[in-house]
Order: C-alpha cells, then sequence, then structure tokens
C-alpha cells in the first residue's frame, strides 16, 4: 500500500430507530499487495472518546485492484458522537478527518 487518494465521513439518522450511522470511506492506492485491507476500530489510550481511530488490517480476500476502497460503518444508539476520525497504516497516521458531514435531526 502506497497511497491514500480520499477520504471523507458522514452521518445518517434512522427515524425508525432513532439511531444514527457513522459512514467512513477511503481510498489507498495498491502496490503488489494481494489480500483486500479493511478497516478495524481500534482503542489507543489517552485518546479521547470523541476521536474514533480506525486501523487498515489485511483481510482475506485476494484482489489485483489498482485502487481499493474501503469503508467502516458504526450504528450509534445513545448520545456518543464523533468530532475526529484518525486512519492509522501500522504506526504511521494517513488520514484525519476533522469534517464530518452532520444529520440535521428535525
Amino acid at each position: 500500500m502506497t497511497e491514500t487518494l480520499l477520504w471523507e465521513a458522514w452521518e445518517d439518522y434512522n427515524a425508525v430507530t432513532g439511531c444514527k450511522t457513522i459512514y467512513v470511506l477511503g481510498e489507498m492506492e495498491m502496490q503488489g499487495e494481494r489480500l483486500t485491507p479493511v478497516l478495524r476500530k481500534k482503542e489507543l489510550p489517552g485518546l479521547s472518546p470523541t476521536n474514533l481511530v480506525l486501523e487498515i488490517v489485511s483481510g482475506t480476500n485476494k484482489t489485483r485492484k489498482q485502487v481499493e476502497e474501503l469503508i467502516y460503518t458504526e450504528e450509534i444508539c445513545d448520545q456518543k458522537f464523533y468530532d475526529m476520525i484518525t486512519v492509522f497504516l501500522g504506526n504511521k497516521v494517513i488520514a484525519e478527518i476533522t469534517e464530518l458531514e452532520k444529520i440535521a435531526i428535525a
């Protein structure tokens, strides 16, 4: 994996359940990788609970794509919120999202 291309995040509200879902979407340029990467939530001591920390890890599906799209979703049914998303590849921060498209609840 060599280059980060695009990362974005947004929230969507489900009026039936009263919950919101956060979506994080990113692209990684691949070079010679055989495993599809996936995003996994990671807990890091000392970071604010409003910082969603995601880690890119190897998945199990083999692929030969040049660019892989990664997506993470989380349903939130309490008052918890995220104001920042940090994406790691190993020990390296490859993306920080500080502007989340928030939904307006009427």
